[in-house]
C-alpha cells in the first residue's frame, strides 16, 4: 500500500488595525508504502516532513529515541523544521504457543532545526525483536538495538537499547 497524507493548521486573528493575520500555523505532509511479504520479509517505509511558522507558543518540533532516530537520546534534536525518514525490513510473525515474534531491521534519517537549510541529518542502523500474545491483546512488545552512524553533540556512537509497548 502507499498512504500519503497532508495537514495544515492556522489560526486567524485580528491585528491591531483591523486587518487579520494568522498565528501558530502548522503543516505536515508524509508518505507510508509497504510492500506485501516477500519471501520471509516485507519492506515498510515512511517519509515525514513538518514545519511550524509564526508561533505564538513557543513551540517546537523533537526528533529522537522512539519519536524517529532510535539510536539518539530521547528529544536530542528540536527546531521549527523537522525530517524523518525510515526504512524497515519486517520479518512475517513466528507462532511459539501462544506468542507471536518477528524480527525488524531497520534504517532511519532525520533531523530538526530552525530551517531546513540548516538542519543537520542525523542516520542510524538497528535491529529488534516483536512479541505479541494476540489473544490477549493487540498491543506491540518491542525491543530495538540501534546504532547511530554519525555523532551528534553529547552523543557519542555507541548502541542503544529501547524497549516499548503499545507501539
Amino acid at each position: 500500500f502507499i498512504r500519503p497524507s497532508a495537514s495544515a493548521s492556522l489560526r486567524i486573528q485580528p491585528d491591531g488595525d483591523g486587518e487579520h493575520d494568522t498565528i501558530d500555523n502548522t503543516a505536515s505532509a508524509a508518505v507510508r508504502a509497504a510492500t506485501p511479504t516477500l519471501g520471509f520479509w516485507r519492506l515498510v517505509g515512511q517519509v515525514t516532513v513538518d514545519t511550524r511558522w509564526h508561533d505564538t507558543q513557543n513551540s517546537f518540533f523533537t526528533i529522537g529515541s522512539d519519536s524517529g532516530l532510535r539510536g539518539y537520546p530521547i528529544n536530542a534534536f528540536y527546531g521549527q523544521r523537522r525530517f524523518s525518514a525510515q526504512l524497515e525490513a519486517r520479518t512475517a510473525p513466528y507462532p511459539i504457543w501462544i506468542w507471536r515474534f518477528g524480527g525488524v531491521l531497520f534504517y532511519e534519517a532525520g533531523g530538526a532545526g530552525n530551517s531546513l537549510d540548516e538542519m543537520p541529518i542525523y542516520h542510524d542502523v538497528g535491529l529488534g525483536l516483536r512479541g505479541l500474545i494476540p489473544q490477549t491483546s493487540r498491543e506491540l512488545l518491542r525491543f530495538d538495538v540501534a546504532l547511530p552512524l554519525r555523532a551528534s553533540p553529547g552523543n557519542p556512537v555507541r548502541p542503544h537499547f529501547i524497549a516499548g509497548f503499545e507501539s
